[in-house]
């Protein structure tokens, strides 16, 4: 009765904080990540390297006594089998059995009996997907996995049936449970990201919304503040006639037109070897970043995409029919310059151009203004 109890309660709980923990990790580490460096990190990166540590612990916990031992154990299978359905990457988890087997013999030994679970973990990681949309198949395939591999771990290390029968048991029905709840985290989980998505995107156009143009200016406060000789310029950009646009084909019409532009400008600054983003900060109105530029690197970067602007065809219905911009810039002063402020100097410029003419982009350059079509 020890034994079950002891590895039982160690186990269901050492699987709960592991869920948790993990989908912790995915969920916010690598936004933390992009927060302070404005670069994407692969969520599978903090979970293989905080599971690589849990592994050390289980090494260094197995030694101990008898019931430790199992409870290690016990704990490294549940590991590597919750991971064959959550790592998406092949090689990685194949890294991860293969580091296992190196800082961990207690569960498999030396003995070539002991591939046989690795190999049965790297076919359910390939069918992972599978797996997790049959609850009835998971099921069964934890049944038979445990089985297959308590039954090698028996046989190699010459384990007591009965209590390796009992530990068994208890992994497999922890597992089962542990499914159930990783998909209940999940879920809740994705409805997270859900809000999240809708609150820093745009509803009509999918790109950053106004409440991420704000955040990402403390972002890039936050790193002219670590490198002074940084620049970073704002951009104001206005869709001349718009207002035509929609009283002449429609407002859908002019849905398609925000739409097609606002993809467009974002797929070519994603192209840019630099720190940029694109924003829609109201109606026809849309605001970019760029980071690490001069002034006049920054104005060749706009007239570069002016240019391609003339070949888009942004309705369908028309193709003929092309569209052009008003544009603003200027430098922001320093990392400690209120965002009002730089968006009052950014709005003048935007405002120089529409009513020098529309079609054109008025930058504010050394305290100086430059005019171009």
């Amino acid at each position: 009765m020890a034994l079950i109890g002891t590895v039982g309660f160690c186990l269901v709980f050492y699987m709960a904080g592991l869920i948790g923990i993990l989908d912790a990790l995915e969920d916010v580490f690598p936004r933390f990540y992009a927060h302070i460096t404005t670069r994407e990190l692969r969520p599978e990166i903090p979970e293989a390297v905080f599971t690589i540590l849990v592994l050390l612990c289980l090494r260094w916990l197995a030694p101990l006594d008898a019931i430790d031992a199992w409870i290690a154990d016990a704990a490294l299978f549940g590991t590597l089998l919750y991971l064959s359905t959550r790592l998406h990457e092949r090689a990685l988890y194949i890294a991860l059995l293969t580091l296992t087997g190196i800082i961990n013999w207690t569960l498999w030994g030396t003995h070539p009996g002991s591939l046989v679970p690795l190999v049965i973990l790297m076919v359910v990681n390939s069918f992972a997907d599978w797996f997790n949309d049959h609850t009835w198949d998971f099921i069964l395939m934890t049944l038979v996995v445990s089985a297959v591999t308590w039954g090698t771990a028996t046989w190699v290390n010459a384990w007591d049936l009965v209590e390796a029968t009992i530990v068994g048991v208890i992994v497999t029905v922890t597992m089962i449970a542990s499914h159930w709840y990783g998909r209940l985290v999940v879920s809740r989980q994705q409805q997270g990201k859900r809000l999240r998505y809708s609150s820093n995107h745009d509803e009509l156009t999918g790109i950053r919304s106004l409440h991420l143009f704000r955040r990402d200016y403390r972002t890039y406060q936050r790193l002219m503040r670590s490198n002074p000789d940084a620049h970073l310029t704002l951009v104001m950009i206005d869709l001349d006639h718009f207002k035509q646009i929609n009283d002449t084909y429609g407002h859908l019409t002019g849905n398609e037109v925000l739409i097609t532009f606002a993809r467009d400008i974002e797929a070519y600054l994603v192209a840019m070897p630099y720190f940029c983003g694109v924003y829609r900060t109201g109606g026809e109105e849309f605001s970019v970043f760029l980071y690490e530029l001069t002034d006049a690197e920054a104005k060749e970067a706009i007239d570069a995409y002016i240019k391609r602007l003339r070949d888009l065809v942004v309705m369908r219905s028309y193709p003929e029919k092309r569209i052009t911009l008003s544009v603003g810039m200027s430098r922001v002063h320093g990392y400690d310059e209120p965002l009002k402020q730089a968006i009052a100097r950014t709005d003048a410029k935007l405002y120089e151009a529409k009513h020098g003419g529309r079609n054109r982009v008025a930058q504010q350059t050394g305290g100086q203004t430059a005019m171009a079509d």
